[in-house]
């Protein structure tokens, strides 16, 4: 049973992980991690969120079940579901995209695919040795619609279970330990009973391990700061937690401000990824990010782009998973942006997260 305020960790964890980032091939020192990208996907499958209705006509199905390719990619962009789009599973692209984004420097990839979203936890170490980068893998589970069957009859400590045993001890049948906590999905409006177990599950591994935790965060504003509540009820160090998918809090900095003040790293993490041109923030956050490295929180900043389309790879006419090097940092550079910040963002912040305590 673990409880608020109280650490409570396998004796393996104090001997061979305190101090460490543990990828997908083992433990590793916190300097070796270079540029990092905080969340990002490499193999999965989110189908069930981009079902067809099953009223659709035959014609619409036959074009919603052809493969992703030049001729209908024009229909992924305008945000029809093309089921092959939300499914990743190419070894090969995955490396050819990755082995891109270590060219131009990159060091870390943090993959937060999360249970029930069919990972490739061999696969991606295998990516991870062909590209010569460090990968971090995830633990967890991501939205509701992705729970597992017995979800209901779940408990907390079960759930916290299964994390600490990912991290300490390994994924069953891998011989790879995840390296941080995520991402945890929160649907919310409302928050679920199971959204709860989830997220307390979270708090309380960290607790357990020393590794942080990334929030798929819920859109709502006061959900947000409930999830907070609830992570700061069981005792967890809110430094060690990132809230994912803030994009969209860009245009409102005292919210931001707001949060930040409670500890915790807000990340930006669809960057390069236009779904639609309501959806597009790039802009939006390059503006708030000077403005937050003024406030005095450039040590709670976090970058990514969330690969986890078919239409995000360069191989279909996306940006990759080098988006942030090639277009986003000079983009910053250009309003004011230093490098020793950008170096703190996409560096030191990354390696003071991932680094368990």
């Amino acid at each position: 049973m673990f409880h608020a305020n109280m650490r409570t960790r396998p004796e393996s964890h104090m001997t061979t992980m305190t101090g460490k980032v543990m990828t997908v091939a083992g433990p590793v020192e916190p300097d070796q991690l270079g540029f990092t990208l905080m969340h990002e996907h490499l193999y999965l499958d989110l189908r069930k969120n981009h079902w067809p209705d099953p009223d659709s006509t035959a014609t619409q199905l036959d074009a919603w079940f052809t493969p992703l390719q030049l001729s209908n990619l024009h229909l992924a962009r305008h945000a029809l579901p093309l089921v092959d789009n939300y499914l990743l599973s190419s070894e090969a692209d995955a490396i050819a995209e990755v082995s891109d984004f270590a060219r131009l420097g990159g060091g870390t990839l943090v993959d937060v695919t999360s249970r029930g979203l069919r990972r490739d936890v061999p696969a991606i170490a295998r990516t991870a040795e062909a590209a010569g980068i460090n990968i971090v893998l995830g633990s967890g589970w991501y939205q509701k619609l992705f729970h597992p069957e017995d979800m209901d009859d779940r408990t907390v400590e079960s759930l916290t279970d299964e994390i600490v045993r990912d991290i300490t001890v390994g994924i069953p049948g891998t011989g790879v330990r995840s390296g941080i906590i995520g991402e945890i999905g929160v649907n919310g409006d409302p928050i679920t009973p199971n959204e709860v177990k989830n997220i307390r599950a979270a708090a309380r591994a960290s607790i357990a391990t020393g590794a942080a935790i990334s929030f798929h965060s819920p859109p709502l504003k006061d959900e947000k700061c409930t999830v907070l509540d609830m992570v700061e009820e069981e005792g967890t160090d809110l430094t060690r937690v990132i809230l994912g998918h803030s994009d969209h809090m860009a245009d409102d900095l005292p919210y931001m401000l707001s949060l930040l003040e409670r500890g915790i790293c807000i990340q930006f993490d669809t960057l390069g990824v236009v779904r639609t041109t309501e959806t597009g923030r790039d802009h939006s956050v390059a503006t708030a990010i000077p403005k937050m490295i003024e406030a005095g929180y450039a040590d709670r900043i976090l970058l990514s782009q969330d690969v986890c389309w078919k239409m995000h790879l360069k191989k279909y006419g996306g940006a990759g998973y080098t988006y942030i090097q090639e277009t986003f940092l000079p983009y910053l550079q250009t309003l004011g942006v230093s490098e020793s910040d950008i170096h703190r963002i996409t560096v030191e912040n990354p390696r003071r997260l991932l680094t368990l305590l």
